[in-house]
């Protein structure tokens, strides 16, 4: 029995790369099977049994062998005992349409022995022949990106273009490369290993202003009943205290109507000064309830400059709108506070305030007391603002936890 296989192909030579023309009429047909054996006589006058079935035929073979520039696939039928060959050269010297032209025949056929998977890879990799890389580039845009010397080698690549030159002369970008080398203050060198291939580049690295057991953070949130008190800070008597300043960065989410005042940053209620929300509007207090008034109830995220001139509490949003307020006897005990200010611990939740800080930093005087960065400590995720003046963390001193932005 002999089975066929349309597929037929012509080339010449010299070596030249077969086209989609060459495959329009191509017929690979199997060898065919032995005879089969002779039936038995039939009685007479009846005809005589069925002979045995012939043997399988046999599926066209395919040899690959390497040319100059590609390799030569020869494909033996039955009718091309000694094979019918053509060229397939390597990089684009094959088109695209005649690579897929053939593997969809040798995909379609229907083989006759076991063997056609093999014939198929075996073309396969004769069309699209692994390529070797010669080498590799990288180009590291920084900008104005800051890179500090406790990241990982991984923050790197969202800046890191690579791309690989091949032994075809192709070239493509490459993302599954490793990097190694260390962040360090200053200019670093850093090397990308690619396919056996390694390039370097320079990165611009900055002293960390958090230890490396602590991750930045875009900010801190709190629902209010989150706050932050700093007992042992800012201390002193009424005249000391006119010396405080601070620089604020916070977004109001949402006004706690269960009490009038809502308290981001100060120090205290109780004859204190504070800046946040009263009746549901921006304002700089005095004490528990008077207030001045920005006039709006802003959820953006502003910057703010709270300071003590001749007796006057000011605050300076970034748009460079101003309110003041005369300042009265501070309360010399009251500590300096973050999502509230009260003078005792049961009003803390009652005045804190529901948002989001992004920084803080105090000074007495001309001096920074206090640097305050949002974060969270990496062995047990808890998070806080640390402060790189006093080198200390500080957490939550209300009930439940303070959420996070995303790492920076």
């Amino acid at each position: 029995m002999a089975d066929t296989i349309n597929f037929e192909i012509t080339t010449s030579q010299p070596e030249v790369a077969a086209t989609l023309e060459d495959l329009r009429y191509l017929v690979f047909q199997g060898m065919k099977g032995d005879q089969g054996d002779q039936g038995a006589p039939g009685v007479p006058g009846a005809d005589g049994a069925d002979g045995a079935d012939g043997l399988n035929g046999v599926s066209p073979t395919v040899a690959i062998t390497n040319i100059t520039g590609g390799h030569r696939v020869t494909i033996t039928d039955e009718e091309h005992p000694t094979g019918q060959s053509f060229a397939v050269m390597n990089g684009s010297g094959i088109p695209d349409d005649v690579k897929t032209a053939l593997l969809n025949c040798f995909e379609n056929v229907a083989w006759i022995n076991d063997q056609g998977q093999t014939y198929y890879d075996a073309l396969y990799a004769a069309l699209y022949p692994p390529v070797d890389v010669l080498s590799i580039s990288a180009v590291f845009t920084q900008g104005e990106a800051v890179i500090y010397d406790t990241d990982s080698l991984d923050t790197l690549k969202q800046y890191l273009t690579v791309t690989a030159t091949y032994d075809d002369t192709s070239t493509g970008v490459v993302t599954n490369y490793t990097l190694s080398g260390t962040l360090a203050v200053g200019t670093s060198t850093i090397t990308v290993l690619y396919g056996g291939k390694t390039t370097t580049f320079i990165v611009t690295v900055t002293e960390s202003a958090l230890p490396s057991s602590y991750q930045k953070v875009e900010y801190i949130q709190s629902t209010g009943t989150q706050y932050i008190l700093f007992n042992s800070i800012l201390s002193g008597d009424s005249e000391t205290r006119t010396q405080y300043s601070f620089d604020i960065e916070f977004a109001f989410d949402s006004w706690k109507s269960s009490y009038a005042t809502n308290i981001f940053a100060g120090f205290s209620t109780d004859s204190g000064s504070w800046l946040g929300y009263l009746n549901g509007v921006l304002a700089i207090g005095i004490g528990g309830s008077s207030g001045q008034y920005f006039g709006d109830l802003d959820t953006s995220k502003h910057s703010y400059q709270f300071y003590y001139d001749s007796g006057v509490c000011n605050v300076v949003r970034d748009d460079e709108t101003t309110i003041s307020r005369a300042l009265s006897v501070q309360n010399e005990t009251a500590p300096f506070s973050l999502f509230t200010a009260a003078a005792t611990g049961a009003q803390n939740t009652k005045f804190a305030a529901i948002g989001k800080i992004y920084s803080c930093t105090v000074y007495t005087g001309e001096t920074e007391t206090l640097n305050l960065i949002p974060c969270y400590r990496k062995a047990d995720n808890v998070i806080g603002m640390y402060d790189t003046v006093t080198e200390t963390f500080f957490t939550n001193s209300g009930t439940g936890t303070f959420s996070k932005g995303s790492d920076v």
